[in-house]
């Protein structure tokens, strides 16, 4: 991921941004002078009061410890998410003590995150694109939350028909 610097560093985060910024261009292969031009520049155009230079190099040094990275490698990739909750709804449901969604009408389930706790959320999976009103499912990307995932893994499991999205 790469780090943005704000374009106003206040008090209290500009050793810390600053740093930030000198272990990006470090991961790139900058040298410890390369680094300390870029972060005396960026030090005098966006802090609201600059450090003093000897902490500009005592960063720059510290960070130049360090190797850059292997860019030849390839970085690692974030995690699918909609795996992630498949796998974590499978993992769920194979526990003989978590609740299994009960069905509420021919296309709507009620899932409760567990026993005796937690708020449960009804799912409806009618017209092949599933709904949840839980935070996770309304803020996603994704187009599922676990809540789908645990109705569409107990449904596949008990040879239900499910029409939603595979």
């Amino acid at each position: 991921m790469t780090f943005v610097l704000p374009r106003r560093l206040p008090v209290g985060t500009r050793n810390d941004r600053l740093t930030r910024r000198a272990g990006q261009r470090r991961r790139y292969g900058a040298t410890e002078s390369e680094i300390l031009a870029d972060i005396r520049i960026a030090n005098s155009e966006r802090s609201v009061e600059p450090l003093e230079d000897r902490e500009l190099r005592q960063i720059a040094r510290s960070v130049a410890r360090y190797p850059p990275a292997q860019l030849d490698s390839p970085i690692p990739r974030r995690r699918d998410p909609i795996a992630s909750r498949r796998r974590r709804a499978e993992r769920l449901l194979a526990r003989p003590s978590y609740p299994r969604p009960v069905r509420i009408s021919p296309s709507r389930f009620s899932v409760a995150p567990r026993r005796g706790g937690g708020k449960s959320y009804v799912v409806d999976v009618e017209g092949g694109s599933p709904a949840c009103p839980c935070p996770d499912r309304r803020s996603g990307r994704s187009g599922t939350c676990l809540h789908i995932e645990i109705v569409r893994t107990w449904a596949t499991q008990n040879e239900r028909a499910w029409e939603g999205p595979r």
